[in-house]
């Protein structure tokens, strides 16, 4: 089912509601599966999808780099985060752009305090690549 969300006066596209998705979890020792996820019963706005996964994103390794997971596009990388160690430079550039472009939006939404937050993760992240 297609649905458009027509965005109109001082409505933001961040505040319509969604649900989220569910799909069970990979057993112990699988490293993917195929599956059409189904709706869950819960929903929140756009933004809490957004901080969520900006939430699931912020585990570090030694190095105060983002892990990476496992199951990368990259086959060639698949499983250099399977165990919980594998780091990267690249996620931790991508996820200062995110949350420089993102924080002024939360700022702008009145969540300041999670701007500020992301802004200090943003910050150590840089000097954990340098």
């Amino acid at each position: 089912m297609s649905r458009y969300i027509e965005v109109t006066g001082d409505h933001s596209i961040l505040s319509e509601r969604v649900p989220f998705l569910h799909g069970a979890p990979l057993a112990e020792g699988q490293m993917e599966t195929y599956f059409i996820p189904d709706r869950n019963a819960d929903e929140g706005t756009i933004l809490e999808h957004c901080l969520r996964t900006l939430r699931i994103t912020e585990p570090k390794g030694v190095h105060g780099l983002p892990l990476m997971g496992a199951g990368d596009w990259n086959d060639g990388m698949n499983e250099v985060g399977r165990h919980g160690k594998g780091e990267s430079v690249w996620l931790a550039w991508f996820q200062c752009e995110v949350i420089r472009r993102f924080a002024p939006i939360l700022d702008s939404h009145g969540e300041h305090e999670m701007a500020a937050s992301l802004r200090a993760r943003s910050s150590a992240l840089i000097a954990a690549v340098e």
